[in-house]
């Protein structure tokens, strides 16, 4: 197992639920021989998957992740020499496909406003997303043919030997002949992004889409404090993206650009 590899599965059984159900489990296990701490790791357990589901909790976590703003189109290119557009996963096996890999949601969003970005400010666009699973096509090449079929949007640069978001950077760096670029992802992942392709030496203007906690403060009602599975989402992800940052911190120690 690769150390990327190892990092997903690491994350997966940290995160929520799988995390909650874990320490329940150990706590169930220590009941009998030390009955307070089992009875106290499975209300850990328990206690924290219920604040997680609060949606008022996952606007919490996840707001400082999205302070970036969004990026001013009315202002030009603000000194940027191309886009790139970060992949954001596969639909493996679409049906409606005839069963072929398609983008996922989320990254044909992503797809989605980088058109927009290069009807507007005319910039050349770069594509980055390889594969986790050898063999299988990489995610830059699916994100290439959405851009040219459905959109008929050329693209300049095809990134697709990168496994995750470090990769992303350090492998756009080499391909990518340019310094400053528009960084297009959701502004959920825009923090730990822009750090990752700073560290690998380009100047990151952000261009966030997707905002989750773009809410008004006057409008907060009971229901921000009733459990839902979209706010576990929320802060399933928000907590992802925390995680993901302090393991970047730790394992790429990639010197900031100077």
């Amino acid at each position: 197992m690769s150390d990327i590899e190892f990092g997903y599965l690491l994350k997966a059984l940290i995160l929520p639920p799988c995390g909650n159900f874990l320490c329940a489990l150990m706590g169930y296990a220590l009941r009998r021989r030390w009955p307070a701490a089992g009875a106290w790791m499975i209300g850990l357990a328990l206690g924290s998957l219920f604040l997680l589901s609060v949606p008022m909790v996952g606007l919490l976590l996840a707001h400082p992740l999205e302070s970036t703003r969004p990026f001013n189109v009315t202002q030009g290119t603000n000194g940027a020499e191309a886009i790139v557009i970060l992949g954001g996963g596969v639909y493996p096996s679409a049906p409606e496909f005839g069963g072929r890999n398609f983008v996922h949601p989320r990254t044909l969003e992503r797809l989605h406003y980088g058109v927009f970005l290069h009807r507007v400010l005319n910039l050349p666009v770069a594509v980055v997303g390889g594969s986790l699973i050898q063999g299988v096509e990489p995610e830059g090449i699916l994100m290439f043919g959405v851009l040219r079929r459905a959109f008929h949007i050329p693209v300049r640069w095809i990134e697709v030997n990168s496994r995750n978001t470090a990769e992303n950077a350090t492998f756009s760096r080499q391909l990518i002949p340019v310094k400053r670029i528009l960084l297009v992802t959701q502004a959920l992942h825009m923090a730990r992004a822009r750090m990752m392709f700073e560290a690998s030496g380009f100047q990151v203007i952000p261009a966030p889409l997707g905002y989750r906690t773009n809410f008004d403060p006057n409008e907060i009602s009971v229901f921000d404090f009733v459990p839902a599975i979209n706010a576990l989402h929320l802060s399933h992800d928000a907590l992802h993206e925390y995680m993901g940052i302090l393991w970047y911190r730790w394992h790429y120690p990639v010197p900031a650009a100077g």
